[in-house]
């Protein structure tokens, strides 16, 4: 019961942070596609330059969508444990 309470809590925070700050998404995305370029070599089969690995691979819409996805899974969650 609590780990599913938790699970919904979770889903809740995540999602309300990815669809009312999706910037801060963003720019995590950058920071994280750039150190890939930088370090792991097979990223740069992904990323040709490191002018297009600076360009987040989700635009805000996408993370937003993302952030009501999880608000999704929290009402499945919810709905399938037996209260």
């Amino acid at each position: 019961m609590e780990e599913v309470i938790w699970r919904i809590v979770t889903f809740i925070v995540f999602g309300t942070w990815l669809v009312f700050v999706p910037r801060h998404m963003e720019f995590i995305l950058v920071k994280y596609q750039s150190f890939l370029y930088k370090y792991i070599p097979l990223a740069q089969l992904v990323f040709k330059t490191e002018k297009e690995a600076a360009i987040p691979i989700f635009n805000e819409r996408a993370i937003r969508a993302i952030g009501f996805a999880h608000y999704l899974g929290a009402v499945v969650v919810a709905t399938k444990h037996q209260w």
